[in-house]
Protein backbone atom coordinates (compact mmCIF):
# COMPACT_ATOMS: atom_id res chain seq x y z
CA UNK A 1 0.00 0.00 0.00
CA UNK A 2 1.10 3.47 -0.92
CA UNK A 3 1.75 6.31 1.04
CA UNK A 4 -1.29 8.62 -0.62
CA UNK A 5 -3.38 5.33 -0.96
CA UNK A 6 -6.16 4.72 0.44
CA UNK A 7 -6.78 1.37 3.12
CA UNK A 8 -9.88 0.98 2.20
CA UNK A 9 -9.60 0.60 -1.15
CA UNK A 10 -7.03 -2.49 -0.21
CA UNK A 11 -8.95 -4.06 2.10
CA UNK A 12 -12.30 -3.32 -0.31
CA UNK A 13 -10.41 -5.13 -2.97
CA UNK A 14 -8.89 -8.30 -1.35
CA UNK A 15 -10.13 -11.92 -1.64
CA UNK A 16 -12.25 -13.09 1.01
CA UNK A 17 -11.37 -16.58 2.27
CA UNK A 18 -12.59 -19.18 4.80
CA UNK A 19 -11.42 -19.16 8.44
CA UNK A 20 -11.16 -16.93 11.25
CA UNK A 21 -7.85 -15.05 12.56
CA UNK A 22 -7.57 -12.04 15.23
CA UNK A 23 -4.92 -10.33 12.87
CA UNK A 24 -3.00 -10.77 9.68
CA UNK A 25 0.72 -11.19 9.42
CA UNK A 26 1.12 -7.60 7.67
CA UNK A 27 -1.04 -5.75 10.31
CA UNK A 28 0.18 -3.90 13.70
CA UNK A 29 -2.33 -4.20 15.96
CA UNK A 30 -0.11 -3.44 18.39
CA UNK A 31 0.27 -0.19 17.21
CA UNK A 32 -3.16 0.60 16.57
CA UNK A 33 -3.88 -0.24 20.27
CA UNK A 34 -0.63 1.78 21.60
CA UNK A 35 -1.83 5.10 19.36
CA UNK A 36 -6.16 5.02 20.37
CA UNK A 37 -4.60 4.36 24.13
CA UNK A 38 -5.60 7.74 25.83
CA UNK A 39 -2.89 8.64 28.59
CA UNK A 40 0.18 7.85 27.49
CA UNK A 41 3.37 9.63 28.63
CA UNK A 42 5.72 11.77 26.63
CA UNK A 43 8.21 8.99 26.08
CA UNK A 44 5.83 6.76 24.25
CA UNK A 45 4.76 9.86 22.20
CA UNK A 46 8.06 10.22 21.00
CA UNK A 47 8.56 6.03 20.31
CA UNK A 48 5.70 6.18 17.99
CA UNK A 49 6.52 9.34 15.97
CA UNK A 50 9.97 8.39 15.61
CA UNK A 51 8.90 4.71 14.61
CA UNK A 52 6.30 5.98 12.09
CA UNK A 53 8.42 8.44 10.85
CA UNK A 54 11.52 5.63 10.54
CA UNK A 55 9.84 2.89 9.33
CA UNK A 56 6.94 2.61 6.41
CA UNK A 57 6.14 -0.93 6.87
CA UNK A 58 5.19 0.27 10.61
CA UNK A 59 2.95 2.84 8.86
CA UNK A 60 1.58 0.32 6.36
CA UNK A 61 0.90 -2.74 9.25
CA UNK A 62 -1.11 0.50 10.96
CA UNK A 63 -3.30 1.47 8.52
CA UNK A 64 -4.27 -2.55 8.07
CA UNK A 65 -4.95 -2.52 11.41
CA UNK A 66 -7.25 0.47 11.70
CA UNK A 67 -8.59 -0.14 8.25
CA UNK A 68 -9.81 -3.36 8.83
CA UNK A 69 -11.54 -2.47 12.16
CA UNK A 70 -12.97 0.56 10.39
CA UNK A 71 -11.47 2.72 12.70
CA UNK A 72 -8.90 4.64 10.15
CA UNK A 73 -10.65 8.02 10.87
CA UNK A 74 -10.47 7.45 14.83
CA UNK A 75 -7.29 6.51 14.52
CA UNK A 76 -6.05 9.92 12.41
CA UNK A 77 -8.01 11.87 15.43
CA UNK A 78 -5.55 10.02 18.24
CA UNK A 79 -2.34 10.83 16.43
CA UNK A 80 -3.49 14.20 16.14
CA UNK A 81 -4.47 14.82 19.65
CA UNK A 82 -1.60 13.02 21.23
CA UNK A 83 0.90 15.00 18.75
CA UNK A 84 2.34 11.66 17.06
CA UNK A 85 2.04 13.41 13.83
CA UNK A 86 1.35 16.74 13.34
CA UNK A 87 -2.06 17.48 12.34
CA UNK A 88 -3.54 16.72 8.38
CA UNK A 89 -3.54 18.05 5.11
CA UNK A 90 -6.14 18.09 2.57
CA UNK A 91 -4.06 18.62 0.12
CA UNK A 92 -0.09 19.03 -1.38
CA UNK A 93 0.94 21.44 -3.61
CA UNK A 94 2.07 21.24 -7.20
CA UNK A 95 5.35 19.34 -7.16
CA UNK A 96 5.30 18.71 -4.24
CA UNK A 97 6.01 14.88 -2.81
CA UNK A 98 3.34 13.16 -1.13
CA UNK A 99 4.14 13.00 2.94
CA UNK A 100 2.56 11.03 5.76
CA UNK A 101 0.60 14.16 6.65
CA UNK A 102 -1.13 14.29 3.18
CA UNK A 103 -1.80 10.98 3.50
CA UNK A 104 -3.93 10.63 6.09
CA UNK A 105 -5.45 14.33 5.15
CA UNK A 106 -6.59 12.29 2.23
CA UNK A 107 -7.97 9.78 3.94
CA UNK A 108 -10.23 12.02 6.53
CA UNK A 109 -11.08 13.71 3.65
CA UNK A 110 -12.74 10.78 1.82
CA UNK A 111 -14.08 9.16 5.34
CA UNK A 112 -15.73 12.97 5.64
CA UNK A 113 -17.16 12.93 2.59
CA UNK A 114 -18.92 9.11 3.17
CA UNK A 115 -20.21 10.62 6.11
CA UNK A 116 -21.84 13.69 4.40
CA UNK A 117 -23.43 11.75 1.55
CA UNK A 118 -24.84 9.48 4.36
CA UNK A 119 -25.84 12.39 6.70
CA UNK A 120 -27.57 13.99 3.74
CA UNK A 121 -29.31 10.67 2.96
CA UNK A 122 -30.35 10.32 6.53
CA UNK A 123 -31.96 13.67 6.80
CA UNK A 124 -33.97 13.34 3.15
CA UNK A 125 -35.25 10.20 4.98
CA UNK A 126 -36.42 11.39 8.48
CA UNK A 127 -37.73 14.48 6.58
CA UNK A 128 -40.21 12.62 4.08
CA UNK A 129 -40.94 9.83 7.06
CA UNK A 130 -42.05 13.61 9.08
CA UNK A 131 -44.50 14.31 6.20
CA UNK A 132 -46.35 10.83 6.22
CA UNK A 133 -46.55 11.41 10.29
CA UNK A 134 -44.03 8.61 10.96
CA UNK A 135 -41.44 9.68 13.41
CA UNK A 136 -38.05 7.13 13.24
CA UNK A 137 -35.97 5.74 16.48
CA UNK A 138 -32.42 6.50 15.14
CA UNK A 139 -30.26 3.76 16.53
CA UNK A 140 -26.46 2.94 16.19
CA UNK A 141 -24.20 4.90 14.23
CA UNK A 142 -26.78 7.07 12.46
CA UNK A 143 -26.91 8.65 15.52
CA UNK A 144 -23.82 10.13 15.47
CA UNK A 145 -24.56 11.66 11.94
CA UNK A 146 -27.17 13.63 13.63
CA UNK A 147 -25.35 14.96 16.40
CA UNK A 148 -21.66 15.09 15.29
CA UNK A 149 -20.52 12.89 17.58
CA UNK A 150 -17.95 11.22 17.78
CA UNK A 151 -17.07 12.57 13.99
CA UNK A 152 -14.68 9.65 13.55
CA UNK A 153 -17.48 7.07 13.85
CA UNK A 154 -17.75 4.53 10.63
CA UNK A 155 -20.81 2.66 10.04
CA UNK A 156 -21.97 0.63 6.86
CA UNK A 157 -25.46 1.39 6.54
CA UNK A 158 -28.04 3.83 8.33
CA UNK A 159 -30.11 1.89 11.26
CA UNK A 160 -33.70 3.44 12.17
CA UNK A 161 -36.69 1.71 13.32
CA UNK A 162 -40.40 2.16 13.21
CA UNK A 163 -43.74 0.66 13.96
CA UNK A 164 -44.73 -2.86 12.21
CA UNK A 165 -47.81 -1.01 10.91
CA UNK A 166 -45.42 1.65 9.18
CA UNK A 167 -43.43 -0.80 7.41
CA UNK A 168 -45.30 -0.44 3.85
CA UNK A 169 -45.30 3.50 3.70
CA UNK A 170 -41.66 3.59 5.11
CA UNK A 171 -40.76 0.88 2.22
CA UNK A 172 -42.69 3.57 -0.50
CA UNK A 173 -41.46 6.69 0.94
CA UNK A 174 -37.00 5.28 0.44
CA UNK A 175 -38.19 3.78 -3.28
CA UNK A 176 -39.69 7.68 -3.79
CA UNK A 177 -36.60 8.52 -2.81
CA UNK A 178 -34.33 6.33 -5.30
CA UNK A 179 -33.63 3.47 -2.89
CA UNK A 180 -33.58 0.24 -4.13
CA UNK A 181 -33.76 -2.78 -2.91
CA UNK A 182 -30.33 -5.04 -2.63
CA UNK A 183 -30.86 -8.01 -0.67
CA UNK A 184 -34.68 -9.22 0.71
CA UNK A 185 -35.12 -10.05 3.95
CA UNK A 186 -37.15 -12.80 5.48
CA UNK A 187 -40.96 -11.67 7.24
CA UNK A 188 -39.26 -13.19 10.38
CA UNK A 189 -36.48 -10.86 10.45
CA UNK A 190 -35.72 -7.85 12.68
CA UNK A 191 -35.54 -5.62 9.84
CA UNK A 192 -36.71 -5.25 6.34
CA UNK A 193 -35.05 -4.99 2.78
CA UNK A 194 -31.36 -3.18 2.87
CA UNK A 195 -31.94 -0.46 0.37
CA UNK A 196 -29.45 1.39 -1.07
CA UNK A 197 -29.04 4.59 -3.60
CA UNK A 198 -26.29 6.21 -5.45
CA UNK A 199 -22.79 5.64 -6.32
CA UNK A 200 -20.72 5.33 -3.77
CA UNK A 201 -24.03 3.81 -1.98
CA UNK A 202 -25.68 5.00 0.87
CA UNK A 203 -27.33 1.72 2.29
CA UNK A 204 -30.09 2.13 4.77
CA UNK A 205 -31.95 -0.82 6.65
CA UNK A 206 -35.25 -0.25 8.06
CA UNK A 207 -35.75 -2.20 11.61
CA UNK A 208 -39.33 -3.15 12.68
CA UNK A 209 -37.25 -4.37 16.03
CA UNK A 210 -34.09 -3.28 17.03
CA UNK A 211 -32.76 -6.73 18.33
CA UNK A 212 -31.62 -9.37 16.48
CA UNK A 213 -32.85 -12.85 18.10
CA UNK A 214 -28.95 -12.94 19.86
CA UNK A 215 -29.72 -10.08 21.36
CA UNK A 216 -33.21 -10.06 22.14
CA UNK A 217 -32.18 -12.32 24.65
CA UNK A 218 -30.63 -10.38 27.37
CA UNK A 219 -33.71 -7.57 26.59
CA UNK A 220 -36.22 -6.99 25.04
CA UNK A 221 -37.36 -4.13 21.96
CA UNK A 222 -39.88 -2.74 23.28
CA UNK A 223 -39.37 -1.55 26.95
CA UNK A 224 -36.90 0.27 25.19
CA UNK A 225 -38.95 1.29 22.14
CA UNK A 226 -41.45 2.93 24.39
CA UNK A 227 -39.41 4.84 27.02
CA UNK A 228 -37.35 6.43 23.81
CA UNK A 229 -36.36 10.36 23.64
CA UNK A 230 -38.35 12.40 21.24
CA UNK A 231 -36.02 15.39 19.84
CA UNK A 232 -35.21 17.73 16.74
CA UNK A 233 -32.74 18.37 14.41
CA UNK A 234 -32.97 21.35 12.17
CA UNK A 235 -36.77 20.64 12.53
CA UNK A 236 -36.44 17.03 11.79
CA UNK A 237 -38.35 14.95 14.49
CA UNK A 238 -36.53 11.65 15.41
CA UNK A 239 -36.42 9.55 18.84
CA UNK A 240 -33.51 8.54 20.49
CA UNK A 241 -32.84 5.54 22.62
CA UNK A 242 -32.04 6.45 26.32
CA UNK A 243 -28.15 6.72 27.28
CA UNK A 244 -28.69 3.38 29.76
CA UNK A 245 -30.36 1.47 26.48
CA UNK A 246 -27.86 2.75 24.12
CA UNK A 247 -24.82 2.03 25.59
CA UNK A 248 -25.90 -1.72 26.59
CA UNK A 249 -28.10 -1.96 23.10
CA UNK A 250 -24.15 -0.84 21.10
CA UNK A 251 -22.54 -3.81 23.61
CA UNK A 252 -24.84 -6.90 22.88
CA UNK A 253 -25.00 -5.67 19.10
CA UNK A 254 -21.05 -6.04 18.91
CA UNK A 255 -20.71 -8.90 21.86
CA UNK A 256 -23.28 -11.31 20.91
CA UNK A 257 -25.50 -10.48 17.99
CA UNK A 258 -21.89 -10.34 16.18
CA UNK A 259 -20.66 -13.27 18.20
CA UNK A 260 -17.53 -12.06 19.89
CA UNK A 261 -18.34 -13.84 22.54
CA UNK A 262 -18.23 -17.40 20.85
CA UNK A 263 -14.55 -16.29 19.86
CA UNK A 264 -12.78 -14.74 23.07
CA UNK A 265 -12.35 -11.48 21.08
CA UNK A 266 -13.29 -7.84 21.49
CA UNK A 267 -14.50 -5.85 18.26
CA UNK A 268 -12.30 -2.64 18.78
CA UNK A 269 -14.78 -0.75 16.28
CA UNK A 270 -17.43 -1.79 19.10
CA UNK A 271 -14.91 -0.98 22.06
CA UNK A 272 -14.24 2.37 20.74
CA UNK A 273 -17.93 3.67 20.74
CA UNK A 274 -18.63 1.97 23.75
CA UNK A 275 -16.27 3.78 25.75
CA UNK A 276 -17.07 7.25 23.88
CA UNK A 277 -20.57 6.47 25.33
CA UNK A 278 -19.38 5.04 28.78
CA UNK A 279 -16.71 8.57 29.20
CA UNK A 280 -20.16 11.25 28.29
CA UNK A 281 -22.52 9.63 30.63
CA UNK A 282 -23.68 10.80 34.23
CA UNK A 283 -23.87 9.13 37.32
CA UNK A 284 -27.72 9.18 37.00
CA UNK A 285 -27.17 7.18 33.87
CA UNK A 286 -24.43 4.39 35.31
CA UNK A 287 -27.45 3.90 38.23
CA UNK A 288 -29.76 3.24 35.64
CA UNK A 289 -27.04 0.67 33.67
CA UNK A 290 -26.52 -0.77 37.51
CA UNK A 291 -30.12 -1.38 38.03
CA UNK A 292 -30.33 -3.12 34.48
CA UNK A 293 -27.49 -5.44 35.49
CA UNK A 294 -28.49 -6.43 38.46
CA UNK A 295 -30.88 -8.77 36.29
CA UNK A 296 -29.08 -10.21 34.19
CA UNK A 297 -25.53 -12.16 35.42
CA UNK A 298 -24.78 -13.11 31.58
CA UNK A 299 -25.06 -9.69 30.79
CA UNK A 300 -23.73 -7.74 33.77
CA UNK A 301 -20.20 -10.42 32.93
CA UNK A 302 -20.21 -9.13 29.45
CA UNK A 303 -20.80 -5.38 30.50
CA UNK A 304 -17.71 -5.62 32.97
CA UNK A 305 -15.46 -7.02 30.37
CA UNK A 306 -16.00 -3.97 28.25
CA UNK A 307 -15.46 -1.75 30.40
CA UNK A 308 -12.06 -3.38 31.65
CA UNK A 309 -11.30 -3.37 28.11
CA UNK A 310 -12.16 0.55 27.56
CA UNK A 311 -9.57 1.02 30.97
CA UNK A 312 -6.69 -1.16 29.81
CA UNK A 313 -6.87 -0.71 25.92
CA UNK A 314 -8.18 3.10 25.42
CA UNK A 315 -7.08 4.50 29.02
CA UNK A 316 -10.70 5.18 30.01
CA UNK A 317 -11.43 5.21 33.72
CA UNK A 318 -14.10 2.75 35.18
CA UNK A 319 -17.04 4.62 36.16
CA UNK A 320 -17.79 4.80 40.05
CA UNK A 321 -20.54 2.05 40.78
CA UNK A 322 -19.62 -0.29 37.60
CA UNK A 323 -16.09 -0.60 38.27
CA UNK A 324 -15.36 -4.38 37.37
CA UNK A 325 -13.97 -6.73 39.34
CA UNK A 326 -10.58 -9.00 39.49
CA UNK A 327 -12.53 -11.68 37.32
CA UNK A 328 -13.35 -9.21 34.18
CA UNK A 329 -9.55 -7.88 34.25
CA UNK A 330 -8.05 -11.69 34.33
CA UNK A 331 -11.09 -12.50 31.74
CA UNK A 332 -9.68 -9.49 29.89
CA UNK A 333 -5.56 -10.40 30.03
CA UNK A 334 -6.87 -13.43 28.03
CA UNK A 335 -8.44 -11.89 25.63
CA UNK A 336 -5.58 -9.22 25.32
CA UNK A 337 -2.87 -12.16 25.21
CA UNK A 338 -4.78 -12.89 21.05
CA UNK A 339 -4.14 -9.48 20.33
CA UNK A 340 -0.39 -10.09 19.52
CA UNK A 341 -1.34 -14.05 18.04
CA UNK A 342 -3.37 -14.96 14.50
CA UNK A 343 -5.84 -17.02 16.80
CA UNK A 344 -9.07 -16.59 18.27
CA UNK A 345 -10.17 -18.76 21.25
CA UNK A 346 -11.87 -21.95 20.26
CA UNK A 347 -15.31 -22.16 21.13
CA UNK A 348 -14.87 -24.58 23.65
CA UNK A 349 -12.42 -22.10 25.41
CA UNK A 350 -14.28 -19.06 24.78
CA UNK A 351 -17.47 -20.58 26.27
CA UNK A 352 -15.33 -21.91 29.54
CA UNK A 353 -14.31 -17.96 30.10
CA UNK A 354 -17.97 -16.80 29.38
CA UNK A 355 -18.95 -19.23 32.09
CA UNK A 356 -16.46 -18.26 35.04
CA UNK A 357 -17.37 -14.60 33.94
CA UNK A 358 -20.79 -15.23 34.47
CA UNK A 359 -20.50 -17.36 38.02
CA UNK A 360 -18.26 -14.61 39.25
CA UNK A 361 -21.39 -12.36 38.82
CA UNK A 362 -23.62 -14.57 40.18
CA UNK A 363 -21.42 -15.36 43.36
CA UNK A 364 -20.90 -11.69 43.48
CA UNK A 365 -24.23 -10.34 42.68
CA UNK A 366 -25.98 -11.10 46.18
CA UNK A 367 -29.30 -12.70 46.39
CA UNK A 368 -30.77 -11.00 43.42
CA UNK A 369 -28.36 -12.85 41.31
CA UNK A 370 -28.21 -15.89 42.89
CA UNK A 371 -31.79 -16.67 42.11
CA UNK A 372 -30.86 -16.37 38.26
CA UNK A 373 -27.69 -19.10 39.20
CA UNK A 374 -29.37 -21.07 35.86
CA UNK A 375 -27.19 -18.20 33.54
CA UNK A 376 -24.02 -20.25 33.62
CA UNK A 377 -25.78 -22.63 31.08
CA UNK A 378 -27.04 -20.24 28.96
CA UNK A 379 -23.58 -20.14 26.99
CA UNK A 380 -24.03 -23.82 26.51
CA UNK A 381 -27.35 -23.52 24.83
CA UNK A 382 -26.80 -20.58 23.11
CA UNK A 383 -23.42 -21.79 21.54
CA UNK A 384 -25.33 -24.97 20.32
CA UNK A 385 -28.16 -23.27 18.82
CA UNK A 386 -25.76 -20.91 16.85
CA UNK A 387 -23.30 -23.05 15.75
CA UNK A 388 -20.95 -20.73 15.42
CA UNK A 389 -17.78 -22.72 14.27
CA UNK A 390 -16.94 -22.17 10.37
CA UNK A 391 -19.33 -19.03 10.92
CA UNK A 392 -21.05 -16.89 8.27
CA UNK A 393 -18.90 -13.99 5.85
CA UNK A 394 -20.66 -11.42 7.74
CA UNK A 395 -20.63 -12.53 10.81
CA UNK A 396 -16.96 -13.28 11.17
CA UNK A 397 -16.25 -10.06 9.44
CA UNK A 398 -18.49 -7.86 11.71
CA UNK A 399 -16.59 -9.95 15.01
CA UNK A 400 -13.17 -8.97 13.26
CA UNK A 401 -12.24 -12.52 12.71
CA UNK A 402 -13.08 -12.96 8.20
CA UNK A 403 -9.66 -14.26 7.17
CA UNK A 404 -8.78 -11.49 4.08
CA UNK A 405 -5.90 -12.62 1.31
Amino acid sequence: MGPGEHPATVVGSVKVAWGVTVQLPDERLDLLMACIKRGIDAAEVTRLRGLLMSDPGSVDGLLRAASRRLATAALIDALEEKGIIHPAIASVGAGKPATLRTAFGTMRRQERERRRLQGSALRDIIGALNAAGIVPLIIKGAVSLLTGEPSWRFQRDLDFAIDPAEAEPTMAILRRLDFQSIKTMSSRHHHLDAMARGDPPVIVEPHLRINGPRAARFFASVPMVESAVHTEFDGLAVRLLRPEHALLHGLVHHHFENRGNHFGVIAIKGLLEFAHMLDELCDETFAEVAAILRCNPRLRAATELWIAASDVWLGVSPPHGLRPRDAAYRRLSRVTARLTGQNPASIGSAMREEIAGIADAVVSGGPSSWLRAGAVLIPVFDCLHNRPWGGRPRTLKSAGLLVMD
